[in-house]
């Protein structure tokens, strides 16, 4: 992950999900970014029989104001 200005956002929590609607399946784990902006994770078996899944990885700002 970048900011705008293009330095790496470290530090950051980074939210992903994985829905499987028609199995009733939702996954979803917090982690944070690396020095260098980058995160990594491992996904859970997917039940097999289920030919689609979505994952979504989001960010959200906290704007503090003083």
């Amino acid at each position: 992950m970048t900011h705008p200005d293009g330095t790496s956002a470290a530090g950051k929590n980074i939210t992903v999900s994985i829905n499987n609607f028609r199995a009733g399946q939702k996954y979803e784990k917090e982690y944070m970014s690396n020095d260098k902006g980058e995160i990594f994770f491992t996904l859970p078996p997917v039940m097999e029989d289920k030919k689609s899944f979505t994952i979504s990885v989001s960010y959200t700002s906290i704007l503090v104001c003083n």
